[in-house]
C-alpha cells in the first residue's frame, strides 16, 4: 500500500517514524507537511493520513475533495488530537473517509483502520459485467450501481444516470456481487454505500423510488445495514 502522511508538525512526524518503523517495511510511506504539497505532486497514495489543523494553511477537511480528485480510489484517514472538536465534521465527510486516528496514534487502531481502507479500495475497484445484447457487454464499477431489480426474466442494473437490462435471476448474483450488496426483497439487491435512509419498511436512495424491504428479508437487511454504518 502507498501511504502518505500529511502533518505540519515535523516533530510529531519524526516521532511517528521512530515508533512505527516496522509498518514502513510493509508499506510504501511518504511524508509531507501540507495538503497542497500532496495535491501539487505526482504522488498518488492509496491511503492519505491527514492532520486537521494546518495553521495559516487552514483546515485539512477543506482539502478532501482536491485530494480525492487525484484518485477516486484514495482513502483518507483523519488524524487529530481533538476528536471531540471535529467529530461531527469528520462523520459528515463520509465519502472516501475510511476513519480517524487520535493522537498519540495507537498501533492496533491504526492497523485496523488501514485494513478497512484496503477493503474499501477493493470494493471501489470491483467490477460487474452485464450482457446487454447477444454480442454486447458493458462493464460497470460495482459501486456505481445503486440497486439491481428483478423484472420478470430480466435484471435491471440501476446507476445514477443510466439503466442496463439483461436476462437473468437475482439468485444467480449471490456469489458474484461484492459484500456491500444485500438482498432486501425477492426483487432487489441494494448497494449499502448508496442508502440515504431507512424508514423501517423502505430504503431511501437519493433521486430514485423508495425500495421496499420484505418481511422475510428485514432481519437480514437490518443486520447488514447496521454493520455497514458501524464500520
Amino acid at each position: 500500500m502507498r501511504i502518505c502522511y500529511i502533518d505540519d508538525n515535523e516533530e510529531y512526524l519524526n516521532s511517528f517514524k521512530d515508533n512505527f518503523k516496522d509498518v514502513f517495511c510493509e508499506n510504501d510511506f511518504t511524508f509531507m507537511q501540507y495538503p497542497n504539497e500532496y495535491i501539487g505532486s505526482d504522488d498518488v497514495a492509496d491511503i492519505v493520513m491527514l492532520d486537521i489543523e494546518f495553521g495559516s494553511e487552514g483546515n485539512g477537511l477543506d482539502y478532501l475533495d482536491c485530494i480525492t480528485k487525484k484518485s477516486g480510489y484514495t482513502q483518507i484517514v483523519i488524524v487529530t488530537a481533538y476528536t471531540e472538536k471535529y467529530i461531527e465534521d469528520i462523520f459528515m465527510q463520509k465519502e472516501n473517509v475510511a476513519g480517524f486516528l487520535k493522537k498519540p496514534i495507537d498501533r492496533e487502531t491504526m492497523l485496523r483502520v488501514f485494513a478497512k481502507a484496503e477493503m474499501l479500495i477493493r470494493n471501489k475497484k470491483a467490477e460487474v459485467t452485464v450482457r446487454t445484447g447477444k454480442y454486447e457487454y458493458v462493464t460497470l464499477k460495482a459501486d456505481d450501481i445503486l440497486y439491481i431489480e428483478s423484472a420478470g426474466h430480466n435484471l435491471n442494473y440501476i446507476t445514477r444516470t443510466k439503466e442496463y437490462t439483461t436476462q437473468g435471476k437475482l439468485d444467480d448474483l449471490i456469489e458474484q456481487l461484492p459484500s456491500f450488496f444485500v438482498r432486501c426483497h425477492k426483487s432487489y439487491f441494494v448497494n449499502l454505500n448508496k442508502i440515504k435512509g431507512f424508514t423501517g419498511d423502505y430504503i431511501l436512495i437519493e433521486g430514485k423510488p423508495d425500495i421496499s424491504v420484505s418481511r422475510s428479508k428485514k432481519t437480514e437487511f437490518i443486520e447488514a445495514y447496521r454493520n455497514h454504518l458501524q464500520k
